[in-house]
């Protein structure tokens, strides 16, 4: 294609992941601190460079020896494997194996890069002998960090498809479909030049990944537009205005509200709330956009969480209760409703945030 190596499905990829990178890289000046939002950048830069080397090299015409442009292929395509799998176990949250963590991985393979490709390319100068030479390695290591992270993303899937939501369990799915694409690409390789296929294999996973990242990405802004609009809380256009003793007096309920942890009792809600202090809802939700800088129901679920984690520390009897009887204790009609709200605060899985603490009490008792 225009006179190059370059499939047409490749190019075609080459040109959304260009898109998305342009756009993640605005979205990263916005939030330059959001760890996750650097991972994804480097992930997506990465893809980009191994698509252009593995569409565009080798060519005879490009001032450098083909042994040299077949290294740079190979060397783009484990870079990008290689940080697709650390990208899943740092957004996952997955534990490493004990001998085998990324270091470890990226020492074999480029210990077994120079050794089984590098090497045996050079004084026999026979590509698809050093390939397939080389190619066994990874695909034993794909295969192996697979069957780690599939039982891991199994486990999660199904014994807790009842306690996480549709959107994390779609996570779990891109992120597996991510690794094992890995493993596809690798298998294809071995089988011969196949660049539409390989290409198309690889990429894939990438492409997973990425949906769920754009979906998270409409969800965050989804709640700051929610919160956004229940800050400017008007009535027929002109602002509530309400009275400053009125609102001292709901300030003061309020705090009494949370000295007393009435937010664990069950239900909670702006009617009620308002029935029971003997005022406007909507004065309510006013005043805690306004004092507290948030919706009631965030309002609510935060204070429900801070307290969670407080008492899951100094409470070792709380700490071994089930999602569904901590839920409770919390206030929470659902287990659902938990982790949903705990995931959106503080953006960590419920479940790995409680498997971590009570880790850390057992290695630290």
């Amino acid at each position: 294609m225009f006179g190059t190596q370059m499939h047409w499905i490749t190019f075609v990829i080459l040109i959304f992941q260009i898109l998305v990178l342009f756009a993640q890289i605005l979205f990263y000046f916005a939030r330059p601190n959001d760890p996750s939002r650097i991972r994804f950048l480097i992930l997506i830069t990465v893809f980009v460079i191994h698509n252009l080397l593995a569409g565009l090299l080798p060519d005879p015409n490009i001032p450098l020896s083909i042994f040299f442009q077949n290294i740079l292929t190979y060397a783009g395509g484990i870079t990008a494997a290689i940080y697709l799998i650390y990208y899943i176990y740092k957004e996952f949250k997955i534990f490493y194996f004990k001998f085998l963590k990324i270091k470890s991985l990226i020492q074999i393979m480029c210990i077994s890069f120079f050794t089984l490709f590098i090497v045996p390319y050079y004084f026999s100068n026979d590509l698809q002998f050093s390939k397939k030479l080389f190619l066994g390695v990874p695909i034993l290591l794909s295969s192996i960090f697979s069957i780690h992270i599939g039982a891991f993303f199994l486990k999660r899937y199904t014994k807790k498809k009842n306690e996480e939501s549709k959107y994390i369990r779609n996570r779990i799915l891109a992120g597996f479909l991510g690794l094992l694409s890995v493993l596809a690409m690798t298998i294809t390789a071995i089988l011969g030049d196949y660049q539409a296929i390989e290409q198309s294999t690889m990429n894939f996973g990438l492409t997973a990944v990425i949906a769920t990242h754009i979906h998270e990405f409409i969800v965050q802004r989804r709640e700051e537009a929610f919160v956004l609009a229940q800050l400017h809380v008007k009535q027929d256009n002109i602002q509530i205005q309400i009275a400053k003793e009125i609102i001292e007096n709901i300030l003061i309920k309020f705090e009494k509200f949370e000295k007393e942890e009435r937010y664990l009792k069950g239900k909670v809600t702006l009617g009620l709330l308002a029935k029971k202090w003997k005022t406007n809802s909507k004065y309510l939700s006013h005043i805690v956009n306004t004092h507290k800088g948030k919706s009631f129901t965030q309002y609510v679920n935060d204070l429900r969480i801070a307290y969670f984690k407080k008492r899951i520390i100094v409470d070792e009897e709380f700490r071994n209760y089930t999602l569904k009887a901590m839920a409770k204790e919390l206030g929470y009609t659902s287990t659902g409703t938990f982790v949903n709200a705990f995931y959106k605060k503080e953006r960590i899985k419920l479940f790995d945030y409680i498997q971590k603490v009570r880790s850390n009490f057992r290695n630290h008792p």
